[in-house]
């Protein structure tokens, strides 16, 4: 169970036995996010940029099967805090590797060995009492009645030593006493102890004690991950913070600090972390200004709540609210990923923490910022679940009627598209426009931004013309409010060059996609995911109109910036792969295409499933390479299978789907 010592035991193992591995590395392994970032650290330290890849889970096997060989000595993962023997299956290194589990699960599988862990024997506990509490007063009759108290746990006798030391005049007999009153509050229904309980809720007293403030900032950060929990997060405008808002703590000595008054003053918040960090409470790093804390700790400091704790966990969802970047603003998406990657295993802890029929509208802005952060990086399926709830929110909230309702429709909508469900992103469009016409107006910036992604899904669909008009509006309130050379004029640029190459008006389209990349260069650098965008959209154009060295460089340009900013994985880098693979066919260098049409079709599978249109058109770029290389019989399948994926997604008289359908029966006609 926790606090037996296990994660202590198993680095103390680790570091008895470094000499005997080649690597010795410690997974955090409560989650399988935890293991795949632990997993991708480990290969940044071979691969450089690998832990800048959006396809986490990807990067991580890649770890395992390619890395982690090849030494003279075999490796060592702990991995702590497992529950789920499937994880470990799923993440199990190679066959040489030795793995190390801590666990309070004691059901496992024929070939793993447990090594069940007691409490502390008698002489170990008193032997660590007296050395840790370094009490010269503490007799061995005293050291027994509160190794019995604590039923010999390593974690509460490691608080309770801390404490001791902390509190020279406190004797063990009025330590105990204390205890008692806490055991009579302990919940009955705790997973730990009620020993390890009342020696936590001593210890946070005894920090309130110290530094007025600290039983709130333990309250606060219980509803937060357990991990790098930001000290910014205290740092927050107090009026986010709802009066009176304070821990119950009937054991501490003065009155207990409410959160307003105590995130009011940054002193008192350093305060109040130095002294949780010196009763271990929290595990502060002042490298990254950033603490841990162990999860039991959490349980006990969320108890503290009481009643209030809906409460607490609003207030805990508006400072996240508050600190998480919205990636609204032209460019600054990408720049702020790491930032969002840290605060959203918080931004979850504290979002679950509310009811499920919450109205608490702050909660939906953290569940949009957390959901539109998810979408750019792929992870479609999480950022849907938190869009839905974030747009229950607000419709119960405000009304159908209202301008966030629209962003959320229109957020949820883009999922929708992306991951080829058009036809139910359409109707959600349609509201979101006449929504935000009707609440700001038909030339607001929110209305170009969503008459532009509705007119990018009708363009997927083939409707030209509806697209185009919807674009041409967007362009112009766009240039109206915020100027020609705003970035968000490039976007609806690029769009209509988009339409303009589709409806057979390429004359027009080249002019119009050198503006789009010159204002973005200038505006967001040369370097941004978005001018790689439109230098692709450029090359597209070149590279029909026959100028090949330009469009190549075009592309490999384009292709560098998508995977050092997004990742290797990503899909728009699989995007850039088919362009170039496409160059290389009109080139007629065959034998360079397949590579970039292979890889690209993997990352598409794997981050958008193997029945999304652009695996389609993957597919059907494979099969014309079969079929322009005399390898018919190969090509067929190919196109049998873009085909199907085309009919299903875009139905069966899209130009593209008629195209597949064209190709396959001409090939077949030839046979």
């Amino acid at each position: 169970m926790g606090g037996m010592g296990k994660s202590s035991l198993a680095r103390e193992y680790a570091w008895r036995e470094r000499e005997g591995h080649a690597i010795v590395w410690w997974l955090d392994a409560e989650t399988e996010d935890g293991v795949i970032e632990g997993l991708v650290t480990l290969g940044s330290l071979f691969v450089r940029g690998l832990n800048e890849l959006a396809r986490r889970a990807d990067a991580a096997k890649q770890v395992l099967t390619s890395m982690l060989g090849g030494f003279s000595k075999p490796i060592l993962l702990v991995f702590d805090n497992l529950e789920d023997e499937r994880l470990l299956r799923t993440w199990q290194p190679p066959d040489r590797a030795h793995v190390l589990i801590t666990s309070r699960s004691a059901h496992w599988g024929g070939d793993i060995a447990p090594i069940a862990l007691g409490t502390w024997s008698s002489a170990t506990a008193t032997t660590y009492l007296q050395r840790e509490s370094g009490r010269v007063d503490l007799s061995e009759p005293d050291s027994q009645q509160l190794i019995a108290a604590l039923d010999g746990l390593p974690l509460a006798l490691a608080h309770a030593a801390a404490y001791l030391r902390n509190t020279q005049t406190v004797t063990v007999q009025s330590y105990l006493a204390r205890l008692g009153r806490h055991l009579a509050l302990a919940p009955r229904q705790a997973e730990y102890p009620q020993a390890v309980f009342a020696t936590f809720r001593a210890a946070i007293a005894k920090a309130e004690s110290e530094a007025p403030g600290a039983a709130a900032v333990m309250c606060l950060a219980s509803l937060c991950a357990s991990d790098e929990i930001p000290e910014a997060l205290f740092g927050q405008p107090t009026d986010i913070c709802p009066e009176n808002l304070r821990p119950i703590l009937p054991e501490a000595a003065l009155p207990v600090h409410d959160l307003r008054s105590t995130v009011a003053d940054a002193a008192s918040v350093e305060e109040a972390l130095g002294a949780l960090d010196r009763l271990s409470l929290v595990n502060f790093r002042s490298a990254t200004r950033s603490f841990t804390v162990h999860r039991l700790v959490q349980a006990a400091a969320r108890d503290l709540a009481g009643e209030s704790l809906e409460q607490w966990a609003e207030a805990a969802v508006a400072v996240l609210d508050s600190l998480f970047p919205d990636g609204a603003a032209p460019g600054t998406m990408f720049a702020s990923w790491p930032k969002c990657e840290q605060l959203l295993p918080h931004a979850r802890v504290a979002l679950d923490a509310l009811p499920a029929n919450t109205t608490f509208l702050p909660a939906a802005r953290l569940l949009v910022s957390c959901g539109c952060y998810l979408e750019e990086r792929a992870a479609f399926g999480d950022a849907e679940r938190l869009l839905r709830r974030a747009l229950a929110i607000r419709e119960s909230v405000l009304g159908l009627e209202h301008a966030e309702v629209a962003f959320a429709l229109a957020r949820l909508a883009s999922i929708l598209h992306r991951t080829d469900r058009m036809a139910e992103a359409e109707p959600l469009y349609r509201r979101a426009l006449l929504n935000i016409e009707a609440t700001l107006g038909p030339e607001h910036h929110d209305t170009a931004q969503i008459l532009n992604d509705f007119a990018t899904l009708l363009a997927d669909m083939a409707r030209f013309v509806e697209a185009e008009a919807l674009f041409r509006r967007s362009l112009e309130i766009v240039e109206t409010i915020s100027g020609p050379e705003h970035p968000d004029v490039a976007s609806v640029l690029n769009n209509i060059a988009v339409v303009l190459g589709h409806t057979d008006r390429t004359a027009e389209v080249e002019p119009i996609y050198r503006r789009a990349l010159a204002i973005r260069e200038a505006s967001l650098g040369p370097d941004s995911p978005e001018v790689a965008w439109s230098a692709l959209n450029l090359a597209a154009v070149l590279r029909e109109s026959g100028r090949l060295e330009e469009a190549e460089r075009l592309i490999l340009r384009s292709l560098a910036i998508q995977e050092t900013i997004l990742g290797t994985e990503h899909p728009r880098v699989a995007i850039a792969l088919v362009h170039l693979a496409t160059l290389y066919h009109k080139s007629g260098r065959f034998a360079d295409e397949e590579t970039p049409l292979r890889r690209a079709l993997a990352i598409q599978e794997a981050s958008l499933g193997p029945e999304h249109r652009d695996a389609a058109f993957t597919l059907h770029n494979l099969a014309l390479l079969h079929r322009d290389t005399d390898r018919p019989a190969e090509a067929e399948p190919f196109f049998r299978r873009a085909l199907e994926i085309r009919e299903k997604s875009l139905g069966l008289e899209h130009r593209d789907t008629v195209r597949t359908r064209n190709e396959l029966e001409a090939m077949l006609r030839e046979k």
